[in-house]
């Protein structure tokens, strides 16, 4: 598995976050960060805290991925969803509230998706 989620390691700085057809407002989620180290993963924001095992499939059209919640306010239950690396910039786009995976980075109103865009931290 580590190697299948390799260029998904290191920290990344929430950028862009729509979800329902709305995009939130960067004031929203400033300062939210995702922590990728091994299977591991820390999802830091909006005053929460969530932990979990990410499961990764690099090879699937498009790349998929499950976050499996261990601690924190969604512990227990799994996101499924889809993403994409272009450099240091990561997109995810999630089914929230059990619904099936997507197939293509939607988040329009009905959908039950989230698509969030992250920027590797350089630091």
């Amino acid at each position: 598995m580590k190697n299948a989620i390799e260029e998904l390691q290191g920290v990344w700085n929430v950028i862009h976050v729509e979800t329902e057809g709305y995009t939130l407002p960067t004031t929203f989620f400033k300062g939210a960060t995702m922590s990728i180290r091994g299977e591991r993963f820390v999802s830091i924001g909006v005053g929460n805290i969530y932990q979990g095992i990410i499961y990764a499939d690099p090879c699937a059209s498009p790349k998929t991925l499950d976050l499996q919640f261990t601690a924190g306010p969604d512990k227990g239950r799994t996101d499924r969803g889809i993403y994409e690396v272009n450099d240091n910039e990561l997109k995810i786009c999630l089914a929230i509230r059990g619904k099936p995976r997507p197939g293509k980075f939607t988040a329009e109103r009905g959908t039950g998706f989230a698509i969030e865009k992250l920027k590797r931290d350089e630091n």
